[in-house]
């Protein structure tokens, strides 16, 4: 995400949202997983299963992982994003009007 927004100057407006629904995406995926395990009879990977079976396991575990992931992500290039265009001695103290 980062290098294609660079390289495309992608408003930093449609890199939150993406950052937005992958947050909600993975806290959705994280719960269902989470319901998966607990009410399986079987563990998500086993070695006693086979490679479909502990594929199928792997990607319900990796699902929501990078999706808080892309939103870390997304996180991180706002936060830098606004280090470099707010006024901090504005922000900081509110004292003192914006314009």
């Amino acid at each position: 995400v980062g290098w294609k927004a660079w390289q495309e100057d992608m408003h930093i407006t449609l890199i939150t949202y993406w950052g937005i629904m992958c947050l909600i995406n993975g806290v959705f995926d994280a719960a269902r997983t989470l319901d998966l395990a607990v009410h399986s009879p079987k563990p998500l990977l086993s070695a006693h299963e086979g490679f479909a079976y502990n594929l199928a396991g792997g990607v319900l575990l990796t699902l929501p992982v990078s999706a808080l992931v892309g939103a870390c992500s997304s996180w991180y290039l706002y936060a830098d994003y606004t280090a470099h265009t707010l006024p901090h001695t504005f922000a900081a103290r509110g004292d003192e009007p914006m314009w």
